[in-house]
């Protein structure tokens, strides 16, 4: 159908405003007309939608995302910049429904001072099962606090896989407490071996919230990890913090524990030395705690001497460990590190 110049074409759009029945034979020859000349008219039709009334204003949409491709996808990504929210909230009910828009353009878009974030988010969320999470992440960083906890929300659920190496993020230079948290519920989402180990690192922040539900993640997860990263800990957590914090390092101890627990076993807490020397006993391996003894051998001798005695008194209560038992324990022997 040949195009329509602007005269007619304005006259064209009233008609069809006027028409009550869009499934006469008028209205439908009218839309025609308007699907034919939409490309060379975005404006005026834009501007129709917002003004216009049901079920018009649906049509005219529809119009509009059957034309989105090369310019007209470049104007309704203008206006997601527009000063009136009316015509921002046009163009991303447009945008939203086509997820063939290169998600590149759209993160570029969220960075330009004249776009309107929310509104490119909206359009992000219809097309977030193709986005890849460390892309979201990468961007939210990016953004104020509430559009990027609003950005961050879209990997929820998400079934595409994130890739660790492309993920960096400075925590002491996020300051909104619930992104963090939204980020830790993430990061307790994926099965991947590096996951607790980044999920550590949030055991050092400020916030008690997100240090707690760092913590609550951590012990959600099924995978194994190395625990000494959670040791240092150990001397600065106290209440619910400390005790959570023990327990994920007495579900995650293993006989690659022990060497790490020379240095923790002479606290000034009696009930931290116990739950340590009791690791020791029952999780140690004869080459796991000869490396022990090799990390003891570098303490002064009143450091070896209560790591021993602390040690010795929960082999002789429990003989469970076949290292233990086979390992001398004098609180008067000295070691050497070789």
């Amino acid at each position: 159908m040949a195009k329509i110049g602007n005269i007619f074409f304005n006259r064209t759009l009233n008609q069809f405003l006027e028409c009550d029945d869009l499934k006469s034979k008028k209205a439908l020859s009218l839309m025609e007309k308007i699907r034919a000349s939409a490309g060379d008219n975005l404006e005026k039709v834009l501007q129709t939608i917002v003004h216009a009334e049901e079920p018009h204003r649906e049509a005219l949409k529809t119009i509009c995302r059957e034309s989105v491709e090369g310019f007209s996808e470049e104007y309704f990504l203008d206006v997601l910049g527009h000063d009136q929210t009316q015509f921002r909230a046009a163009a991303s009910d447009i945008l939203s429904h086509n997820t063939a828009i290169d998600a590149t353009k759209l993160f570029q878009r969220l960075h330009d001072p004249k776009s309107s974030p929310a509104e490119v988010i909206d359009v992000l969320e219809a097309q977030k099962h193709l986005l890849k999470p460390e892309d979201i992440i990468n961007h939210s960083l990016k953004l104020e606090s509430d559009d990027a906890i609003q950005l961050l929300k879209l990997v929820e659920g998400s079934q595409q896989p994130v890739d660790l190496s492309r993920l960096s993020f400075q925590l002491d230079k996020i300051e909104s407490p619930i992104y963090k948290i939204n980020l830790l519920h993430y990061f307790g989402s994926i099965n991947e071996p590096k996951i607790p180990l980044i999920v550590v690192r949030f055991l050092d922040d400020s916030n008690k919230v997100v240090v707690l539900e760092a913590l609550k993640t951590l012990d959600r997860m099924k995978i194994d990890f190395d625990a000494s990263a959670l040791l240092p800990f150990t001397e600065s957590m106290t209440g619910v913090e400390l005790e959570l914090l023990l327990k994920i390092i007495a579900k995650q101890a293993d006989a690659s524990l022990v060497p790490h627990l020379s240095a923790y076993l002479t606290s000034k807490s009696d009930e931290l030395n116990e739950f340590f020397g009791r690791i020791v006993v029952v999780n140690a391996d004869t080459d796991n705690f000869e490396k022990f003894l090799k990390r003891l051998g570098i303490e002064d001798d009143w450091t070896q001497q209560q790591a021993v005695a602390c040690v010795q008194k929960y082999a002789d209560e429990s003989r469970r460990s076949p290292a233990c038992k086979s390992m001398p324990m004098r609180s008067s022997l000295k070691w050497r590190a070789n």
